[in-house]
Order: C-alpha cells, then structure tokens, then sequence
C-alpha cells in the first residue's frame, strides 16, 4: 500500500478542523442563547459557583466535536477529512482496523495534538510519513484507492501528491 504523502494529512487534519469549529461555534450560539447554563446554575446554586454555567458550556461546546470526530472516524477507520483526501489508518501490514482501535487511534491523536511540530519533523524523516499516534498505535496511513479521488495509482512506496 502507498504511504499518504505529509501534505495530504495535513490537508485532512484541516478538512476535519473546519466542521469542528463550524459546530464548536454553533453549539456556543445555540446554548447561550436558548440554554443559558451560566444562568441556570447561577440560580441553582444561589448565586455561588457562577464559572461552573461556563466551565460547562465550554466542555460541551469542545467535547461534542471532538466526540463526532472519534465516532466518525472509529467507523470508517479515516475522518471525515482523511475521506475527503482519499486515505485511511491501516495496521503496519496494510490491513483494516477495527472500530476499536481506529477510536484508540483518534484519541491518541487528539491527546497529542500539542506535540505536532514534533510529530512533523519525525514525519519528514520517516520513509512510511508515520506521526507520534502511528507509532504508538502502530498504524500509518495510507491512500485509500476506492475513496481517492486524486491519486490513480496505488503503487509505490509514498504518495508524492502534495
């Protein structure tokens, strides 16, 4: 199987972000103005404890998406972007995985979101074009020949496709 070239994940990465903040930004919209948490546990709790109505509207408003990313993704072994793109999460010996570890794989992404520069440049040097998750996870990713849409040819080691 050919390895997805850096730019293509990273492409996928931004084609996943992108419905992320749209429902982040809506579910904000939404809650503050049809359920004021703020306000209902303002009056729940007497006035005391007012941070906890928007401590709770933040974690709904971040844990929703990245729960709909995780689902998605653990259902089709590749996110909503990685579809887009034509590319898919495969154990080191190209076969499928399962909705489990897809999910376990998605989780490890996100927790290490923070270290992706480092991810990159470990990336740049690898010939499969593997990040942190992969290896920890032990999957790369890799040109999906039924959903690509760019790429013809599934042969040779890395996609050049940028």
């Amino acid at each position: 199987m050919k390895a997805a070239s850096l730019i293509r994940r990273v492409e996928a990465s931004i084609t996943t972000a992108i419905p992320m903040v749209v429902i982040a930004v809506a579910m904000l919209i939404v809650l503050n103005t049809f359920i004021p948490l703020d306000v209902y546990v303002t009056k729940a709790t007497g006035g005391q404890n007012m941070w906890l109505g928007d401590f709770l509207t933040i974690a709904i408003v971040l844990i929703l998406p990245l729960i709909w990313v995780a689902a998605d993704g653990a259902r089709n072994s590749a996110t909503y972007g990685m579809r887009k793109r034509g590319i898919k999460f495969v154990d080191y010996n190209g076969n499928h995985i399962g909705p489990c570890y897809s999910l376990l794989r998605i989780g490890v992404g996100l927790l290490m979101t923070p270290l992706f520069l480092i991810s990159f440049v470990i990336a740049l040097k690898d010939p499969n074009k593997r990040i942190l998750p992969d290896f920890f996870c032990k999957t790369t990713v890799v040109l999906d020949a039924k959903n690509s849409k760019k790429g013809g040819v599934v042969s040779g080691e890395v996609d050049s496709h940028g």
